[in-house]
């Protein structure tokens, strides 16, 4: 392919920008992609450089729109879930998005800041099926978060089987209980900021929980779809092949309930293939008494102040098979250092910011929860 040519679509179809091929103040385009499905995936490989050598300055992403209406992303901030063309020098990019159900127009755009100088050499983007899965690093790791939550409602079967349609190998699922003792997914201790209804759901049977709607909030297009048991979603997981990321829900020092949540596990011939995390230490030690060696156990710390030497101490003491699921807002080098020399692997939680993502992985982070990236084996 010429250095002249952009190539776009599932066809493919060739695109002659010339002026976008040498230094520019502004490389922006968009282009409308052609010959796709609701669940394909978008395939972006550039070869690029960009002469200021920042963060910020180029933004890769897909627009998508059902009919005339834009589907916005639920995080606030405009470029979560875009990629970047970042270095200096020239280099190969490869990025992956998926298309969501009930799209029915879907836009690749390059956005570039004024003050940016971007030279792009070659830009080929493609679809393929959603069997489709690339080739995998065998290094960083992506987890879905809560299904693919940046653009299905969280916790809801419409996100868990997106994440899997985009090729996550893993994904985080939370888990509480109903009054007369169901697994549900569900992330808060009350229904009001998932549904159009209101309550603690413990003082809800499943019944009673499910009268209410958990997907209209997000997006008219998601309305309908009942409060999944947690029973469904391990079904759902255990036949695609997506690891279980189970975070563990106040649960206090009942056994039974962690001994309960096991036998689930099993019952889906998940174990040796389930995580599960938590907050709180307690549940950690629970959960580690009822599986043992059968789950692998992630303490999540780093949210409201920085990682100590003592939670170190701790996620060493639950077994061998344990990390540092760290939150990205305080997360530093002196941590994953401090974690890393102790043998306990380091992920990051919640990651939609792709600078983030960079520097993180730079550091030795080698696993990333998120609402928007299905990038394994992409190169970034």
């Amino acid at each position: 392919m010429s250095e002249n040519a952009i190539t776009a679509g599932g066809g493919i179809e060739r695109l002659d920008l010339p002026d976008i091929m040498k230094p520019t103040r502004s490389a922006n385009f968009t282009t409308k992609l052609e010959n796709w499905s609701c669940g394909d995936i978008i395939i972006v490989r550039a070869v690029a450089e960009n002469l200021t050598g920042e963060f910020g300055k180029c933004f890769v992403g897909v627009r998508f729109y059902i009919g005339d209406r834009e589907l916005k992303n639920r995080s606030g901030n405009p470029r979560d879930g875009q990629c970047q063309f970042y270095e200096r020098h020239v280099r190969e990019y490869v990025f992956r998005f998926i298309i969501p159900d009930s799209v029915t127009r879907a836009e690749l755009f390059v956005e570039s800041a004024a003050d940016a100088e971007i030279v792009i050499h070659q830009l080929q983007v493609y679809t393929v099926p959603n069997s489709f899965r690339g080739v995998r690093n065998g290094g960083v790791k992506f987890t879905a978060h809560l299904g693919m939550s940046g653009y299905a409602p969280k916790n809801t079967l419409a996100a868990f089987t997106l994440a899997a349609d985009a090729g996550y190998t893993e994904c985080v699922v939370n888990t509480n209980l109903t009054a007369d003792g169901r697994f549900v997914a569900l992330h808060d201790d009350t229904i009001d900021a998932t549904s159009d209804g209101s309550g603690a759901i413990r003082s809800l049977t499943l019944e009673q929980a499910r009268r209410y709607d958990y997907d209209g909030w997000f997006d008219p297009v998601y309305r309908g779809e009942q409060l999944p048991l947690l029973d469904d979603v391990l079904r759902l997981m255990s036949r695609c092949g997506m690891r279980p990321v189970i975070r563990l829900g106040n649960f206090g020092t009942d056994q039974e309930i962690y001994n309960s949540l096991w036998d689930m596990i099993r019952r889906h011939g998940l174990s040796g293939r389930c995580t599960v995390k938590g907050f709180g230490r307690k549940g950690l030690e629970c959960m580690a008494r009822a599986a043992g060696k059968g789950l692998r156990y992630g303490y999540c710390c780093g949210h409201q102040m920085p990682v100590e030497l003592d939670d170190l101490m701790f996620i060493k003491e639950l077994g061998s098979d344990v990390y540092l699921d760290a939150c990205g807002r305080f997360l530093d080098e002196r941590t994953v250092f401090a974690a890393l020399s102790r043998d306990i692997p380091v992920e990051a939680w919640i990651i939609n910011d792709f600078e983030k993502l960079v520097r993180f992985s730079d550091m030795g982070v080698r696993g990333f929860t998120t609402d928007y990236f299905p990038m394994e084996g992409c190169m970034f």
